[in-house]
């Protein structure tokens, strides 16, 4: 299967039409929506870094008014900071696939933020690399690491009983329900 997506422009300089042309087993099957306009919305694919943040602050500055984002994580630091230069922008988030680790720091940091039908928004507690560090070491770490995040994520505020399950969760993550997603103050689709 092989998906290719275009934006044209058409009808002035903020119509825009977007198509999507999907080739399976010889069919093609051809999308358009015209009511999609130009300097509206960005996307944001991949690691949460500082290269994410350069692609934010381009939105930011274009007028983008909606940021999509897919990402499977990344920096921690950096998604809070990303987050709030969002909120500070009043641009909404939207998650429209898997948004794991920072991405979803991202989302509820922004203070508007949308799931897709189709998004998964998925938390994990901060994760300490053990190599060359003894048990102790360790140990004291993971609790610095430990209490920044409870401290974060209240001020994002994301619920405590949210936090503790995903502490306690299976790898600590926990993937949210739509229920979960409505209480962090965000929309589903």
């Amino acid at each position: 299967m092989t998906c290719r997506k275009r934006h044209v422009r058409n009808d002035g300089p903020n119509r825009v039409v977007r198509f999507s042309a999907v080739l399976n087993a010889g069919a093609a099957l051809l999308l358009i929506s015209p009511d999609v306009h130009a300097a509206e919305t960005a996307r944001l694919i991949g690691l949460v870094n500082a290269s994410m943040e350069a692609s934010v602050e381009a939105a930011i500055i274009r007028g983008d008014r909606v940021v999509e984002i897919v990402s499977p994580g990344g920096e921690a630091g950096m998604a809070w900071v990303i987050g709030e230069k969002l909120r500070e922008a009043g641009v909404a988030v939207r998650c429209v696939d898997v948004c794991a680790s920072a991405a979803a720091q991202i989302l509820f940091t922004s203070g508007h933020c949308i799931v897709a039908r189709q998004g998964r928004l998925i938390l994990h507690r901060p994760q300490i690399a053990q190599a060359g560090l003894s048990a102790s070491a360790f140990a004291v770490l993971d609790g610095i690491a430990m209490r920044q995040w409870h401290v974060e994520m209240a001020k994002a505020g994301v619920p405590d009983d949210l936090v503790f399950r995903t502490e306690q969760a299976f790898r600590g993550e926990l993937e949210l329900n739509d229920y979960a997603v409505k209480r962090m103050g965000c929309a589903v689709e």
